[in-house]
């Protein structure tokens, strides 16, 4: 099988976790990640650590419109970004606002999806949240859907 054989690819890095079932409800976007809140216009860039993406699509976006392209909104987003404006996230999120590429995830839709940076409850996932978080928010995040 190749990855264009998919409709959708999860991205799933080593400080992620999945802590419930329900990935269906957010396969009609071509991507969804954990909120980062570096708003272009009304919509946040999402993390790629753990993301649900559209392999065609983000295909599609390489092939047109390219890293050199946009590079100084690259640059704007990147300034706030840990990995500066190399991260392929901001890539992708950014081709997908400015240039209507594919379907971004809205906010409510990326919250419900998966945290990172702000402590949110009722999440699929979560990504890196050792990074940004008190260990009692850890502790109720991983133990939220525990009976």
């Amino acid at each position: 099988m190749e990855l264009f054989d998919y409709d959708r690819t999860l991205t799933f890095q080593r400080d992620t976790k999945l802590l419930k079932k329900g990935i269906e409800e957010f396969l009609e976007y071509d991507y969804v990640g954990a909120p980062c809140y570096n708003f272009v216009k009304d919509q946040t860039v999402q993390n790629g650590g753990l993301s649900l993406r559209n392999p065609k699509v983000m295909e599609y976006i390489c092939r047109v419109y390219g890293w050199k392209r946009d590079v100084q909104d690259l640059l704007v987003i990147g300034q706030y970004s840990s990995a500066w404006f190399f991260a392929e996230d901001i890539f992708f999120c950014l081709r997908l606002i400015k240039h209507k590429a594919g379907t971004l995830a809205p906010l409510e839709a990326a919250k419900r999806f998966s945290c990172e940076v702000k402590y949110e409850l009722g999440t699929l996932g979560y990504h890196a949240i050792e990074r940004y978080m008190t260990e009692e928010e850890i502790k109720r995040i991983n133990e939220q859907y525990t009976t």
